[in-house]
C-alpha cells in the first residue's frame, strides 16, 4: 500500500498526463470493460482473417477490424456516459488497445510490408510503458491514463490498418487506390504521435517519480506522513 494511503482511501488512484485524480474501488464486470475483453479476444480472429482475405473477401474481414478498433470508442463513451470509469478500466482499455495494434501491426509487417520502423517504434513504446507503469503501479499505487498525443497515435494507427486492408483488394480499386494515397501520411503520421506520446509519457513519468522522493524525504525527515503525488486534491 502506498506511503500515506489512508485504510479507506480509494485503491487505485490514477495519474493523468496533466493532473493527478483519484477514482473508485477497481470493478471489471462493467460494460465498457468488457468491450475492452472482448478486443484482446478479438486479436486472434482479426489475424486469422487478415490471413484468409484473399478467400473471404475484404469487406468481412474489414467489418471484423473495424468492429473491433471502434470497441476502443465506444468503451470510453459508455464509461463517461454511464459514470462507470473504473481503475480497472482505466488500466484495461489502454492494454487491449496495445495488444490488438500490437498483433496487427506485427502481422501485416511481416505478411504485407508494413513499415518495419513504425511497428518498432510502437512496440518499444507500448513495452517501455507497460512496464514503467507497472514499476510505479506497485510502488505508489498510480496509474497513467492515455495522453492526447497517445490517443491521436491510436486513431492514425487504426485508419492505417484499415488502409492497408484496402490498399490491395483488386475488387474495390477506387478505395484502394485512396487507400495507397493515404497510407505515407498516416504512416508519417503515426510515427510523429508515437513519438510525442512517448515524450510525454517519460517526462510525466520522470517528474512524478522525483516529486515521490521527495515526498519520501520529507516524510522521512519529518517523521509525519506526507501523502505522495497522486493522493489528495490536485494542485
Amino acid at each position: 500500500e502506498p506511503a500515506g494511503a489512508r485504510p479507506d482511501a480509494p485503491r487505485t488512484p490514477v495519474l493523468g498526463p496533466a493532473r493527478p485524480h483519484e477514482v473508485g474501488e477497481l470493478r471489471l464486470a462493467t460494460l465498457p470493460n468488457l468491450l475492452s475483453v472482448l478486443r484482446l479476444l478479438l486479436v486472434g480472429p482479426s489475424i486469422v482473417a487478415l490471413q484468409r482475405q484473399a478467400d473471404w473477401g475484404t469487406l468481412p474481414v474489414l467489418a471484423l477490424v473495424v468492429v473491433a478498433l471502434g470497441s476502443d470508442a465506444v468503451d470510453g463513451l459508455l464509461a463517461r456516459g454511464r459514470g462507470a470509469v473504473t481503475s480497472a478500466g482505466r488500466m484495461l482499455d489502454p492494454l487491449a488497445d496495445k495488444v490488438y495494434l500490437g498483433g496487427v501491426l506485427l502481422f501485416l509487417a511481416v505478411e504485407r510490408g508494413f513499415p518495419l520502423v513504425l511497428v518498432g517504434a510502437v512496440l518499444a513504446r507500448d513495452v517501455l510503458l507497460v512496464a514503467g507503469g507497472a514499476l510505479i503501479a506497485r510502488r505508489y499505487g498510480v496509474v497513467f491514463t492515455p495522453s492526447l498525443a497517445g490517443k491521436i497515435s491510436t486513431l492514425l494507427l487504426s485508419l492505417l490498418i484499415v488502409a492497408w486492408v484496402l490498399r490491395a483488394d483488386p475488387d474495390l480499386p477506387e478505395l484502394a487506390r485512396a487507400a495507397r494515397a493515404a497510407a505515407p501520411w498516416l504512416v508519417a503520421g503515426s510515427l510523429a504521435a508515437v513519438l510525442v506520446s512517448l515524450g510525454g509519457y517519460a517526462t510525466t513519468g520522470v517528474r512524478f517519480v522525483s516529486r515521490a522522493r521527495r515526498a519520501d524525504r520529507a516524510r522521512a525527515d519529518s517523521g509525519t506522513a506526507v501523502a505522495p503525488p497522486g493522493k489528495g486534491a490536485a494542485g
